[in-house]
């Protein structure tokens, strides 16, 4: 079965029509045999700064779910149920993608899918000016659509049992916001990068054998 469609709005087309609830869903349905092409025009992401700039750091802190399988390779909650929300997308939209969810009445960062990536994160990281809490964003990023997506390279990696996403200006951030084990790095300000600390051993076997599938 084939079926092209083109930019977001088709991929909630494909997500209404074919029974497909989220993008790990999506993922499956593929792997069953169902072909789906996403044709994402990249000019509409030139001349556009619309980074995840943190606003204030929320005091609060929040049971923390981590999943990983053999298709959608992490995916991070800091919440349970369902939760309306708003959309930050981060990748090259055709091998690597990550799905930022941000709280629509705090606009807190309550979690993260990487559904797909593509590089691997072979640098170091440590704490630097670190604030304990959970980052916020403005809101008013998406008054104008609860998605918003930036055409980004980012990495994924593992020391011992933690897990690392970082985009390309990582090695460069200046501070921690630390919420558990859930650490984000920011650069002036800006989401650079992600981690998740003490990681159970099966989450582990599972990023690994993704990341044995990336050719260096």
């Amino acid at each position: 079965m084939f079926l092209a469609f083109s930019g977001i709005k088709a991929l909630h087309k494909i997500i209404g029509s074919h029974g497909v609830t989220n993008l790990g869903e999506l993922h499956l349905h593929l792997a069953l045999g169902f072909e789906f092409v996403i044709v994402e025009s990249v000019s509409r992401f030139k001349d556009c700064e619309i980074m995840l700039k943190l606003h204030r750091v929320i005091d609060q802190s929040f049971d923390l779910i981590v999943e990983t399988d053999h298709y959608v390779p992490l995916s991070v909650y800091t919440y349970e149920g369902p939760m309306g929300a708003n959309f930050y997308r981060i990748g090259n939209f055709a091998t690597s993608l990550i799905e930022i969810t941000v709280d629509p009445e705090t606009g807190g960062l309550r979690g993260f899918s990487v559904v797909s990536f593509d590089q691997i994160f072979e640098g170091q990281i440590s704490a630097r000016n670190t604030v304990v809490g959970l980052p916020a964003f403005d809101l008013s990023d998406f008054l104008e659509s609860p998605i918003r997506d930036e055409l980004r390279p980012f990495s994924l990696g593992l020391r011992g049992n933690i897990v690392i996403v970082a985009t390309d200006d990582f090695e460069k951030f200046d501070t921690t916001v630390s919420c558990g084990r859930l650490k984000y790095y920011f650069r002036s300000k800006i989401l650079v990068g992600m981690s998740i600390e003490n990681l159970e051993k099966r989450h582990v076997e599972v990023i690994s054998s993704h990341l044995s599938r990336i050719k260096l």
